[in-house]
């Protein structure tokens, strides 16, 4: 899950930003919509609001049972997963 991505092309790569009096206003482009970007991040899956910022390690097995972290990513994690 990225960070921003256009809601209309789901673009995350060419985006632009412009902050004016706090208000951030996402320019894509890709497709040209423009928006306000929404400063309360929301789960993807169940819109809960309670959402923390964590790093998630991709694991890789390189030799034996010595594991090494080549990337980390950005991810929204919730304190307890909403059925």
């Amino acid at each position: 899950m990225p960070i921003v991505a256009c809601p209309h092309c789901e673009e995350e790569e060419n985006l632009e930003g412009d902050n004016v009096d706090g208000i951030i206003t996402v320019t894509c482009g890709e497709c040209g919509l423009v928006w306000e970007r929404d400063m309360n991040p929301r789960c993807g899956r169940c819109q809960a609001t309670d959402v923390r910022a964590a790093w998630q390690a991709t694991l890789d097995k390189s030799r034996g049972t010595q594991l090494s972290i080549p990337v980390t990513q950005y991810r929204l994690a919730l304190p307890r997963m909403r059925r």
